[in-house]
């Protein structure tokens, strides 16, 4: 392997712990359990289980987040010009802005599972004038963690 992938020998020892740990995960011990993804990646039988029950970046199964991840994907093939947002405390929620950024439409929205606010919250503003003092509202959108608007790549954040 070191002569025909031209692997330093220092990443070698890395690359052997890392096999040895996918090893110990399909053990006897997780043999009969199917939420391992090693054991789906070493059983070419069990490869629609992980395609269908794992994620990118998740090596354990998460129903509610693979289902947001492939709601997510969804979005983007079928509504790419929408704004596309989740929240991900508990068990993730997933909510389509049809104009892009929250506005009026989405103030005072909560997430059912967390009861958070979502969407956009209402500000009064004062504007002074020579004259006057006007009062007047803007929206801005919610700014806490665990709640963030996804991009389909750079293109669509510029």
């Amino acid at each position: 392997m070191k002569k025909n992938y031209e692997i330093k020998s220092e990443d070698f020892d890395v690359l052997l712990y890392g096999y040895r740990y996918c090893l110990n995960e399909i053990s006897e011990e997780y043999n009969d359990k199917e939420d391992y993804i090693y054991t789906s990646l070493y059983n070419h039988y069990k490869l629609d289980y992980l395609v269908n029950n794992f994620y990118p970046g998740s090596d354990t199964k998460e129903e509610y987040y693979y289902e947001l991840y492939n709601i997510i994907e969804n979005h983007f093939k079928e509504k790419p010009n929408q704004g596309c947002y989740v929240c991900l405390c508990d068990k993730g929620f997933y909510h389509p802005v049809s104009s892009g950024f929250p506005g009026y439409s989405e103030k005072n929205i909560k997430r059912p599972y967390c009861d958070k606010d979502i969407g956009v919250k209402e500000i009064n503003v004062e504007e002074k004038f020579e004259t006057e003092t006007k009062l007047s509202k803007i929206y801005e959108t919610i700014n806490r963690e665990k709640y963030l608007r996804i991009f389909k790549d750079k293109e669509q954040i510029k």
